[in-house]
């Protein structure tokens, strides 16, 4: 199979590991697993594995075909079943777990590095007197780091990192009730901000009596009723019989 081993050069190490041993990108050496009285679709386990292991490094059908020496098809047909998945769920668990130990230990070491600038400052160089000279850490950047730091505490720790507080019906139509009072009061639908509201008031006597703009009400009519046919009849005449 295809492994890393001292022989493997740099550049043919997947980063990759399968059961422990790392997968190698070197191809096949040495004689074919398959030999000709190897009839139909058989193939060896152990060069399924490596076949398998090395399409989850390259996930290319053709690239994993020139590194193992077995033809595309197969390949394909391979990875239709289950130990084919399993294999890659392996690589896949692998890969993380490596990565999962080189971030913890960056985290570590940057941690470290946090804490050192928090307790004793900042290193600054002074080019005239060619000296390295140590500042407090700056408040907001202690502030940003004491609350991301802070934050994935929580995370680690499965605790809240934000605060929800829950509404209650009857708090929720209190909130909608002062939202159309403000929207009432709002300049766009009243400008001047005044209450609107009706009233209705009764017409003073002198209207109800039938008196407009101050003159009394027609001749010939009592209060304020429509005066009849022919009165107009004869306001007619008179004014033809006067010119």
């Amino acid at each position: 199979m295809a492994f890393v081993n001292k022989q493997t050069v740099l550049r043919k190490q997947s980063g990759y590991f399968y059961e422990g041993r790392e997968i190698s990108l070197s191809g096949q050496a040495g004689y074919p697993t398959k030999l000709p009285r190897h009839k139909g679709n058989w193939w060896p386990q152990d060069k399924k594995i490596e076949a398998a292991t090395v399409f989850a490094v390259t996930r290319n059908f053709e690239r994993t075909s020139d590194l193992v020496k077995m033809p595309v098809a197969t390949l394909k047909r391979m990875a239709t079943e289950a130990w084919w998945f399993e294999t890659i769920e392996k690589v896949k668990k692998g890969r993380n777990d490596a990565l999962d130990a080189k971030i913890t230990e960056t985290l570590d070491h940057t941690l470290d590095l946090i804490q050192d600038r928090v307790l004793n400052g900042e290193s600054h160089y002074n080019s005239k007197k060619e000296e390295i000279y140590k500042l407090p850490l700056k408040a907001k950047d202690a502030a940003i780091v004491t609350s991301i730091l802070f934050d994935k505490r929580q995370l680690i720790r499965g605790e809240a990192t934000t605060r929800t507080e829950a509404v209650t019906s009857e708090q929720k139509l209190l909130a909608l009730k002062d939202n159309f009072e403000k929207l009432a009061r709002s300049k766009q639908i009243n400008p001047n901000s005044e209450v609107i509201d009706a009233k209705f008031e009764e017409l003073p006597e002198e209207l109800q009596a039938g008196e407009i703009d101050g003159n009394p009400p027609t001749e010939g009519t009592e209060g304020g009723e429509e005066p009849s046919q022919s009165y107009f009849d004869e306001r007619r005449l008179s004014e033809e019989g006067g010119q």
